[in-house]
């Protein structure tokens, strides 16, 4: 699976993606707000993740899409969208998820990548809807999928627990129709 935009190239995740991916996710600032991501995130997670992402994408029908996001000039994985939960047959939905690596944070990546994956949700696998949960601490992530059009449908509170920090967290969630 390949997608491309201006300035990146979104892919499935492979075996040369295990240290900058590890690398990028091993960060509290990045991981804290990310529901099953272990802090510190080891060789073996980032072994077990690629691993695990290769296994999906072999599904058919292909029910996730979790792609690195490379920069096009030189290639190397900065960060990771994804479509999983996908349901095309009956309700065709998705939800939908990314994180970026901070020093690529607040250049327009995670924002170019997020059009990129909405346009190939809807208009390429024919989805009406698209999902997000963001734990309520996380403004900037809430911020980026409101610019995107997608609307606040509700509140969990305490819900979801952080693996990287332990901490329990509310959530908001989010829908984007086609």
């Amino acid at each position: 699976m390949k997608l491309e935009t201006e300035r990146l190239v979104l892919t499935d995740l492979e075996d040369s993606d295990k240290e900058p991916l590890r690398r990028n996710v091993d960060n509290l600032n990045v991981s804290q707000y990310l529901l099953v991501v272990p802090h510190p995130y080891s060789e073996e997670d980032a072994d077990w993740f690629i691993g695990h992402c290769k296994e999906k994408a072999k599904e058919q029908p292909r029910r996730s899409y979790e792609l690195g996001i490379h920069l096009k000039e030189d290639g190397e994985l900065m960060g990771v969208i994804g479509l999983t939960g996908i349901n095309k047959e009956e309700e065709g939905t998705a939800t939908i998820g990314y994180w970026l690596g901070e020093s690529h944070w607040r250049k327009g990546y995670v924002s170019e990548a997020l059009q990129r994956i909405i346009t190939f949700a809807f208009d390429e696998l024919g989805l009406r809807k698209l999902k997000a949960g963001v734990f309520a601490e996380n403004e900037p992530s809430a911020k980026l999928l409101e610019k995107y059009g997608f609307h606040k449908v509700g509140q969990k509170e305490q819900t979801v627990i952080s693996k990287a920090t332990g901490k329990t967290h509310d959530e908001m969630l989010y829908e984007l129709e086609r």
